[in-house]
């Protein structure tokens, strides 16, 4: 799905689900991140070890004119 978005326009797509961190990828010279992990969480989900990691994107994304 994800590059289905790419192939229909998507300058970047992110990803949710499972709170771990999954793999990110570039395709047609676009960023995919499949998920980011536990940035926000609640209740009894557990923030030790690799399940506490969540990435941060710092993304600058440049305007483009179009006829």
């Amino acid at each position: 799905m994800a590059h289905h978005c790419i192939d229909e326009g998507a300058d970047l797509v992110i990803g949710s689900g499972p709170h771990v961190t999954r793999g990110m990828e570039i395709y047609k010279n676009k960023l995919i991140a499949y998920s980011l992990g536990n940035f926000a969480t609640y209740g009894n989900m557990s923030l030790h070890g690799p399940m506490g990691y969540a990435p941060l994107l710092k993304i600058y994304l440049n305007k483009k004119e179009t006829s």
